[in-house]
């Protein structure tokens, strides 16, 4: 009885470090699949990441822009010969071209430096 008793002792001692392994793994897991415990978990994400998006704010705003443009143009004008010129003088025709090139950039910055909703 005494071999027996001492052997189902030294059994239970041998095994206790396995079976407090497997129970931390099943608290473990009943840790990840509690819903309040997520909930909890994704309440306290979200506060950390509404802290980050109203520091943005604060953030230098970067924007810019470009433009060009490229326009041609004619201009016909009619004029009649001058009264001393020969007779048989055709009229004079003046024809004005032009073509302009425009490039325009454009870069803007802001900074807020106090923001109330902040």
């Amino acid at each position: 009885m005494k071999k027996t008793f001492l052997s189902l002792l030294n059994g239970i001692g041998l095994s206790s470090p396995v079976f407090a392994d497997a129970l931390y793994q099943v608290y473990q897991m009943a840790v990840e699949k509690d819903p309040t415990t997520n909930r909890a978990k994704a309440d306290r994400d979200a506060a950390f990441e509404g802290i980050s998006i109203s520091r943005a704010r604060l953030l230098p705003q970067v924007s810019g822009s470009v433009s060009y443009t490229d326009s041609t143009s004619e201009q016909f004008d009619f004029q009649a010969a001058p009264e001393t010129a020969p007779e048989g003088t055709p009229p004079f025709i003046n024809i004005v071209e032009s073509d302009s090139k425009n490039l325009g950039l454009g870069l803007n910055r802001s900074v807020s430096f106090y923001d109330r909703q902040n």
